[in-house]
């Protein structure tokens, strides 16, 4: 079997596979996204239209461009003389000498700039120009000269976090991870089993109590009547697991965690809140005013599901919404 080629971003333990297929997948994020971002497996608002364009890294001290692809890079700083050469070499041969076959004259210059100055003409081809843009379920072929440089330059600049790595410092800035093409088919197996698990959770609940089903799945943003047709309600909530532009494709990992929590018995009381300032705001006792929701002149903040979590942990809380209904 022929070895498989690899080169190392620089800084990194990461090694990209040539000749394959990366693809970009959400992050998972411990400075501060909301904690329903988080349980999905992301950072950012979770849309597939939604993208980051980040740009090669220019050297204000220097006044370069730092590539990662010479000597001159810190990111060699610690490897010693043999193995920096080594890693140079295949760095030339994958990635300078075929980008510059294929870019204009210059593309890969460092040159140099007066600090602070980064010139962007629209008429000029160099590095000052290149863009690179990410975003949920965009591929990189790294048989590709020009796709293999920007995944290394996004990655090499922390832009761009292997999977295995997501929450490495050096990759705090960023708002994506990579994942190979084998991570891939493993993944696309995870969902394809949780979505199966997620229909047949439903199934069986809806058999035995379709009070509770009928919340949960408007909770989800599903509504259906305790009289709706089983086909039918089976039929609404595979179109929602499938959605990709909803909860970045995690639709059925968000309601497998929600089904389980929605059984314990803080859950329960959860989703019981939810449900009875849901039915408030269907009454217009709740009213919403720049974007926040307000009962009389108590504001309960942007989002009545953060409020009920925070309420069934809060008895003072708790009884100022159930004992208004009681």
């Amino acid at each position: 079997m022929a070895e498989v080629e690899k080169i190392r971003v620089p800084g990194t333990e990461f090694d990209i596979i040539l000749n394959s297929t990366y693809q970009i997948v959400g992050k998972t994020d411990g400075r501060g996204a909301p904690q329903g971002y988080n349980r999905m497996g992301m950072t950012k608002v979770p849309s597939y239209k939604i993208t980051t364009t980040v740009h090669p890294r220019f050297d204000e001290d220097r006044g370069i461009w730092d590539l990662g692809l010479d000597d001159s890079s810190p990111a060699f700083n610690g490897l010693d003389k043999e193995e920096k050469t080594a890693e140079l070499r295949k760095l030339q041969k994958y990635i300078s000498i075929p980008l510059k076959n294929i870019k204009p004259k210059g593309f890969l210059d460092i040159i140099p700039k007066p600090k602070n100055e980064i010139i962007r003409d629209a008429d000029y081809t160099g590095l000052e120009n290149h863009s690179i843009v990410l975003g949920i379920d965009r591929f990189f072929d790294t048989s590709k000269p020009e796709d293999l440089f920007n995944m290394y330059i996004a990655i090499y600049n922390g832009d761009l976090a292997p999977k295995q790595y997501e929450h490495d410092p050096r990759f705090l800035q960023a708002d994506f991870c990579i994942v190979n093409d084998k991570q891939k088919i493993n993944k696309a197996e995870d969902t394809q089993y949780a979505k199966d698990k997620a229909v047949s959770k439903l199934i069986n609940k809806w058999d035995t109590d379709k009070e509770f089903t009928t919340t949960l799945l408007k909770y989800c943003g599903i509504g259906v009547g305790k009289g709706s047709n089983e086909k039918t309600v089976v039929s609404f909530f595979r179109k929602w697991l499938n959605d990709k532009d909803d909860r970045g494709g995690n639709n059925a990992d968000y309601f497998l965690e929600r089904y389980n929590n929605f059984h314990t018995d803080e859950g329960k009381e959860e989703l019981y809140i939810w449900d009875t300032l849901q039915e408030m705001f269907d009454k217009k006792e709740i009213t919403v005013r720049n974007g926040e929701y307000f009962r009389g002149s108590e504001n309960l903040g942007n989002s009545l599901k953060i409020y009920a979590e925070k309420a069934s942990k809060d008895e003072e809380l708790k009884l100022s919404i159930l004992g208004a209904v009681d």
